[in-house]
């Protein structure tokens, strides 16, 4: 089914569960504010679709992703106390296009996830504007095995500064400027193809 235009905010724990299997799309709400819990939860073996959602200022994160593979495009994911998007158990969610922004972390993997970020097998993937995150855009707690692909994003420089990535990530190529274009391999050939501290 389809959720649009609702909004899931202020509730004594999270927002919207959704488990077992479903396949839906959530289109233009918004889950924010929520105490206790994520404004998202996606939960084993779950396809939702997120498209044009506000994901904000809720009290853990503000996707909780396990063991699923949700579509996230156009969606603001911001002010969460802890990771914007927090990945385990397998999880393998794609972003599209999303501004992630004011949280801890902004996009955390661990426990054998593999968040999409930007890779070339879907090249709809990517064009994420990553910025002001208080711990780190993306942490990737996998180990090198298993590395978070981050291609074609806006990191707030170019190049990326600072500690932007914990963990295995490949970042590269990135965005010159927010909704820019990425550059091309010939562009960077001096700066290192991934972070790992």
């Amino acid at each position: 089914g389809t959720v649009r235009g609702c909004t899931v905010d202020n509730n004594g724990s999270g927002g919207m569960m959704i488990r077992e299997s479903a396949t839906h799309e959530v289109v233009t709400s918004s889950f924010s504010d929520n105490a206790n819990g994520s404004g998202v939860d996606v939960y084993r073996f779950t396809r939702a679709a997120f498209d044009s959602c506000n994901i904000d200022g809720n009290a853990i994160h503000g996707m909780s992703i396990n063991n699923s593979t949700p579509i996230i495009a156009d969606c603001t994911i911001t002010n969460n106390s802890q990771s914007g998007a927090h990945c385990r158990k397998t999880a393998h969610p794609r972003f599209s296009r999303c501004t992630i922004s004011g949280n801890r972390v902004g996009v955390h993997s661990d426990t054998g996830s593999a968040p999409n970020m930007g890779d070339d097998m879907y090249p709809e993937t990517g064009y994420n504007s990553v910025t002001g995150n208080q711990m780190a855009a993306i942490a990737n707690y996998n180990g090198t095995e298993n590395p978070v692909f981050a291609r074609r994003n806006w990191w707030g420089a170019a190049p990326p500064t600072g500690r932007v990535f914990l963990g295995y990530v490949l970042w590269q190529p990135y965005l010159m400027e927010p909704n820019g274009e990425p550059l091309t391999s010939a562009d960077h050939d001096d700066i290192p193809q991934s972070f790992e501290l």
